[in-house]
């Protein structure tokens, strides 16, 4: 690695966290509590009771996925230790030792190779999520893409609590990217879908007609959700579910539960929103409006890849409800909020 490319990296560390935390004993001899091996085994142990606890997995899965979550591991490691690296070759520049620089070079190239490397064995969770689907177990292949991605966020959120360093924001963002879109195209919707409503139409086939369409809840559930590919849908049910219990002054549901289901599949689901009314007219404006730019504000932080933020999220109020909104004036406004209609918040954890 180049002078210029060590350079890069250099800048996008935070010097003071590193040297308090590579260390396995302070200066005054004393065990460092945030020696980093220490935090790394205590995030993957607590991702792996997230793992545990789901009890939707069988034991052969959630081994897999503690294997998975050990090369996270490994992978903050390496970093840490490349970031060593770093440090010292810089120190060691200001300090005109060039001898020293040049070893701190060899294990700057030494770690990088480490990190690639453990990149490069963490692109098996795509073969192992394509043999889920494969092996027709969609539901599995759903839940597990989903935790991995939320692995490695809880890994890129690990630095920035523990270092104040962003890593999507450093050189390093390039493989991060590359590793969060590989998981993210993993699973081909279309495929799955194809699938399913072929299998639907075969079954339907041998049933007697049907004069109204079922919404089969837990179906949409367990749906991915192509709008907000980090935030699933049961977060998306939970958080809406409040505009089925809120009433207006008339003591009118402002939804059902089956428009409240339709819109989730709609919206997020299908990715092609079907406007409709609310079954109870709400008493102000500001109290839906509310509630939609809440979900922004919590989603938004999962959508970090999305352009144009505050037109998309205002868009999957205004695409479905548009009939009840100024679409100019309402979007000024919309920051404008109360606290009339509160959404269950938004937890980006698995559900078990």
């Amino acid at each position: 690695m180049d002078r210029e490319k060590i350079k890069e990296y250099y800048k996008s560390c935070n010097v003071y966290s590193i040297e308090s935390i590579i260390k396995f004993k302070s200066t005054d001899g004393e065990k460092n509590t945030s020696y980093f091996r220490n935090t790394g085994y205590e995030r993957e142990k607590l991702f792996n009771n997230i793992i545990d606890e789901n009890t939707f997995f069988d034991l052969k899965t959630k081994k897999r996925l503690k294997e998975e979550n050990r090369l996270c591991t490994f992978l903050y490691e390496h970093i840490v230790r490349f970031y060593d690296a770093v440090c010292n070759y810089e120190k060691a520049l200001r300090e005109n030792e060039i001898n020293k620089a040049a070893s701190y070079t060899n294990n700057i190239n030494l770690r990088f190779y480490d990190i690639k490397h453990t990149f490069a064995n963490l692109e098996y969770q795509r073969l192992y999520i394509r043999s889920l689907v494969n092996d027709e177990k969609y539901k599995t292949a759903i839940k597990v893409r989903y935790l991995c991605l939320q692995m490695l966020e809880n890994l890129l959120l690990h630095f920035k609590q523990w270092l104040n360093m962003d890593l999507l924001n450093s050189p390093f963002k390039h493989l991060f990217n590359a590793h969060l879109e590989m998981l993210k195209t993993s699973i081909n919707t279309d495929e799955i879908n194809l699938i399913v409503n072929i299998g639907d139409i075969v079954k339907t086939e041998k049933q007697e007609p049907q004069h109204e369409t079922v919404i089969n809840k837990e179906e949409i559930l367990n749906g991915i959700n192509n709008l907000i590919s980090n935030v699933n849908i049961e977060d998306v049910y939970d958080y809406f579910e409040i505009l089925t219990k809120s009433t207006n002054k008339n003591n009118e549901y402002y939804l059902t539960e089956k428009q409240l289901l339709n819109f989730i599949k709609a919206t997020f689901i299908d990715l092609k929103p079907i406007p409709q009314e609310f079954c109870g007219k709400p008493n102000n404006k500001k109290d839906v409006r509310s509630l939609f730019f809440r979900f922004y504000e919590q989603c938004s932080i999962y959508d970090y890849k999305a352009k144009h933020k505050k037109e998309k999220y205002f868009n999957i109020m205004f695409e479905t409800f548009g009939y009840f909104f100024d679409k100019a004036k309402d979007f000024d406004e919309w920051n404008k909020t109360n606290q009339k209609i509160i959404g269950k918040k938004i937890t980006n954890k698995p559900k078990i």
